[in-house]
């Protein structure tokens, strides 16, 4: 895509807009950036080397949040002195992930602002600036296997942090060639220099699960990663969503060719099931765009490859999953003690109101080797959006109780069993908080009673994922191992304390966790049982009591939120970061680190 621009109006102009400012509207987007959900934008040139230096050119605006992504873009800009053009500019938001992006010339490569986002491989050269992070709401940031060439200064801070916390920053095995700063405050004082490779480096606030906090802006302790969650170099492993650009349209089968209508009315279980038996082992099985009613489990087996058009729905109904005490699974991706390949990608996975016993995801398979199971792009949307009947005009935060079991929208979002393994990237489980369809997007009570429960032992990465707004927790971690998540992101259910955790729902299995006498709200993050836990970046946010937001300056939205039990060992965070909760971790159930710093910078980095 060669760009030329026209004036646009307001101030910039670009060749790929998420989100337009509208002329004259004094700042106003035509869409909320913290509700710009469900956008993807992939496989994009683009050249703006034609357009004038003065001109604040900008390849792509990207002012989004959750369940949104670009892959495999490339932005050329002029390197020509006093170039304004920037290649990826995001100053707003609530996302998100990008990956496999690449600029060249131009002032600024990245330049960003956003409550929080995953990136995963970024390559900048010739810029003015690499990176320029304009604003996040926690001031943390964690670098993970970068490489970096032929620039002064790795990174600048705007302020010199050597004794006082301003943000935190963690630089996790750096290649550095010919940099002359690794870290340099825009005052000019070098924090560390760029003369050799960094193994593990560290500012801001620094905890061990006995409590004791000190302040370091210096190198750390190397810390030896699970073997099994890195690549053949040594970094950790990621694989970037396939294309499947060398298959030929042959080799597709298309659902909707197959019988199934796609219509959100008709059942279409037996028609899914049958092409999914007879084809997923030689042919790509292709969800045309459309809302696949179903009324009893799928089963995905081992070897499938699975596509939507475009976040295609598969939606459960009916009295099969009704039952919280009978819980059913919707889609059920191979069965237990499969070890090969699945992939998914593209997808989006919801039921109708009543679905108090819909278990939508149990994970099965064990990938044979990294990433060969895996999901990405793919997204549980429960309630909030027509077909769901969980709406406005029907459960409305203003008008509906926790006895309204019409607004149950699921017993457990995705489940990773014991036996299994998977690649998880760009994932949101989301229990809406607000109606997507309505055009003032009111806020809704959904109930969903488990968000994300991990229960595996083999290497398994979460990569740019985010769990909100569920009863019980958002993430459970039970008995897993070797597990590399980052970054992780929760909201706490709006309507808690009213009613208190776990209503209206009852903690009736043996993993879910117990809660103090003083937590009235869902977990954000538990773990039990389990070691070999690496988390790089998490936002985990308790927003409200009951629908009231004056309890996030004092820190009393809720109590706790963060918990490891005394059975777990090496668990380690970079940047763990609370919003509205009095205590940023706990260890058996008990406050061990108060979140002394209010909102909006209430941050630090944990490490056990």
């Amino acid at each position: 895509m060669s760009a030329a621009f026209a004036d646009s109006g307001t101030g910039y102009d670009c060749a790929i807009e998420s989100d337009p400012y509208i002329p004259g509207g004094n700042g106003a987007n035509a869409w909320t950036n913290q509700n710009n959900f469900f956008r993807s934008v992939r496989n994009f040139i683009i050249d703006t080397t034609s357009v004038p230096v003065a001109t604040q050119a900008i390849g792509v605006h990207w002012q989004v949040a959750q369940a949104t992504s670009l892959q495999d873009i490339t932005v050329k800009m002029s390197a020509a002195n006093g170039t304004k053009h920037i290649g990826i500019y995001m100053e707003n938001g609530s996302g998100g992930f990008m990956s496999d992006i690449t600029t060249t010339g131009g002032i600024n490569g990245l330049q960003l602002g956003n409550q929080q986002f995953t990136f995963r491989s970024i390559s900048v050269s010739g810029a003015v600036n690499g990176i320029y992070g304009t604003w996040n709401w926690e001031g943390a940031n964690y670098i993970v296997d970068s490489t970096v060439t032929s620039t002064e200064t790795f990174i600048l801070t705007s302020t010199d942090q050597s004794s006082s916390f301003a943000g935190s920053i963690v630089i996790d095995n750096a290649k550095l060639t010919k940099v002359t700063n690794g870290v340099k405050s825009s005052a000019g004082k070098v924090a560390l220099t760029g003369s050799s490779d960094i193994a593990l480096w560290m500012q801001g606030s620094v905890y061990s699960t006995s409590g004791t906090r000190t302040y370091e802006q210096k190198a750390a302790s190397s810390y030896t990663k699970p073997s099994g969650l890195l690549d053949s170099d040594g970094k950790i492993f990621g694989k970037s969503r396939p294309q499947y650009q060398a298959y030929s349209a042959s080799e597709f089968k298309s659902v909707k060719a197959a019988g199934a209508k796609g219509d959100g009315v008709t059942d279409d279980t037996a028609a899914i099931q049958t092409l999914l038996t007879e084809y997923a082992a030689c042919y790509i099985i292709y969800f045309d765009s459309g809302t696949y009613n179903v009324t009893d489990t799928l089963v995905i087996p081992e070897g499938a490859i699975i596509v939507g058009e475009f976040f295609p729905v598969i939606l459960a109904s009916g009295s099969a999953f009704s039952d919280e005490s009978k819980p059913k699974v919707v889609v059920r991706v191979g069965k237990s003690g499969d070890s090969g390949s699945v992939e998914i990608s593209n997808m989006i996975f919801s039921g109708v109101g009543g679905s108090s016993g819909a278990i939508m995801m149990e994970w099965n398979v064990a990938a044979k080797s990294a990433g060969d199971a895996g999901l990405w792009d793919s997204h549980f949307r429960l309630g909030g959006a027509k077909g769901t009947d969980i709406q406005v005009g029907t459960c409305s935060n203003a008008t509906t109780t926790s006895t309204k079991t019409a607004c149950n929208a699921a017993y457990l979002g995705l489940h990773v069993t014991s036996g299994s393994s998977g690649y998880f990237e760009n994932m949101w489980v989301w229990a809406a908080d607000h109606d997507l369809d309505d055009t003032a997007q009111g806020n809704l009570n959904t109930f969903s009673a488990r968000g994300v429960l991990v229960e595996s032992t083999d290497p398994t990465w979460f990569v740019g994922t985010a769990s909100e707004h569920h009863a019980l927790y958002q993430y459970n971690f039970n008995g897993a191992e070797s597990v590399f998540i980052g970054l992780a992101q929760t909201e706490t259910p709006y309507y808690q304390p009213s009613p208190a955790v776990p209503s209206p729902f009852k903690a009736s299995r043996s993993s879910d966790p117990t809660y103090p006498s003083d937590l009235k709200s869902a977990w954000a993050f538990y773990v039990q049982k389990s070691k070999n836990i690496l988390v790089g970046g998490a936002g985990f946010y308790s927003f409200f009591s009951s629908y009231n937001q004056a309890c996030i300056t004092p820190l009393t939205c809720q109590t706790q939120s963060v918990n490891i039990d005394s059975s777990s060992s090496n668990i380690r965070f970079y940047n763990l970061n609370n919003v509205g909760t009095t205590n940023q971790l706990s260890v058996g159930e008990k406050a061990l680190i108060p979140a002394k710093i209010k909102f909006p910078a209430d941050y630090d980095i944990l490490v056990d």
